[in-house]
């Protein structure tokens, strides 16, 4: 009986600590996955913005290209249309090779660095688990 006892009051004793303890972990846990979706969505913005800016680059290189066309060949209507179709080809190569040119690198990325996250916490957290005992 008094084992019992000892358990029940031990149990009593630490209950608060334990709810406590996976308060705090839970807490940790939200930390962690707010801090790895920060990073991938900062990731896909700047993704974006890199790509907003190679599209103003290419739109004007383009227009360069048609208006040089245009002047060799001595009309405007050629060198459009054969900037159209540079253009037109871009389009199917990238349609083409969308996936291993632009997700799976870019997917790779995200889980590098959310993996990366995870693993520096869970080194962060068996340091701390160390260095109390």
């Amino acid at each position: 009986m008094s084992t019992d006892k000892n358990f029940s009051s031990f149990f009593s004793e630490n209950k608060s600590l334990v709810r406590e303890y996976l308060d705090v972990k839970v807490k940790l846990l939200k930390l962690q996955a707010i801090k790895a979706s920060s990073r991938s969505l900062g990731l896909v913005f700047t993704v974006f913005l890199v790509a907003s800016f190679a599209l103003f680059v290419i739109l004007f290189l383009g227009i360069a290209f048609a208006l040089w066309l245009g002047g060799v060949t001595g009309s405007n209507v050629v060198g459009f249309a054969g900037g159209a179709g540079v253009f037109f080809i871009f389009l199917l190569l990238i349609a083409i090779f969308r996936k291993p040119l632009f997700m799976d690198p870019l997917v790779r990325k995200i889980l590098s660095q959310m993996s990366h996250d995870l693993y520096e916490s869970d080194k962060h957290e068996q340091n701390q688990q160390h260095g109390q005992s």
